[in-house]
């Protein structure tokens, strides 16, 4: 199966709900890949509609034919099977090195990200550890850049020729390191960050979350 050869959707729409520049983005640029037509309401977290779907108050939150989906792993994996894209089948070595490709993207980078950011801003000022943040650059450093940088040395996306969900999981939180003035990758890795950003999908999703944030 060719995982660039996307599904036209099924005719449902979506309803997103979550701040387009959240984890919610994921959601957003999945959608547009696979062409499958969406509604999104830009929520914050812990608005009073996102806890009346989900307790945590986290987003995203996704809406299929009235049942509720949470988290944009599981989200952003439900709409993969679904629509037989940015995926491989299950049982399969494809399908194991792209779960390997998404674990490594939630822990030693979106983990990592996330911690700098409680502790520079998203916090009380009283419980933030400024040298939490130095032991994040650190390991982005020394652990994070290293790993993508061997593992694009003769990849054009993470699982190879076939652009998959880890790309987009991995994307995202390239861009949010950006953001936070976190160590850009180079040579190979930031090739691979121009060819996600020259993606149609990713550009519509931008913009998308951009006419929604004015």
């Amino acid at each position: 199966m060719n995982k660039d050869n996307f599904s036209e959707g099924s005719g449902t729409m979506y309803r997103v709900i979550g701040a387009p520049f959240t984890r919610t983005f994921r959601v957003m640029w999945v959608l547009e890949e696979i062409a499958a037509p969406y509604e999104i309401e830009p929520e914050k977290p812990r608005s009073d509609l996102v806890r009346s779907l989900n307790p945590t108050g986290k987003v995203p939150v996704l809406v299929d034919d009235g049942q509720v989906i949470t988290d944009s792993t599981a989200i952003c994996q439900y709409l993969c099977d679904k629509h037989e894209a940015l995926t491989f089948p299950v049982a399969t070595l494809e399908r194991a090195k792209l779960d390997a490709a998404l674990a490594f993207a939630n822990t030693e980078m979106d983990g990592i990200l996330w911690a700098a950011a409680k502790h520079s801003f998203a916090l009380p000022k009283e419980l933030r550890v400024p040298a939490a943040k130095k032991t994040c650059l650190m390991e982005w450093e020394t652990q994070t850049l290293p790993w993508l940088k061997s593992l694009l040395a003769d990849n054009t996306w993470i699982c190879g020729d076939q652009f998959s969900l880890a790309d987009v999981f991995i994307g995202h939180c390239l861009d949010w390191a950006m953001k936070f003035k976190f160590p850009a990758p180079l040579g190979s890795a930031k090739a691979y960050v121009d060819r996600l950003h020259a993606r149609p999908a990713y550009q519509s999703a931008i913009k998308r979350g951009l006419s929604l944030a004015q």
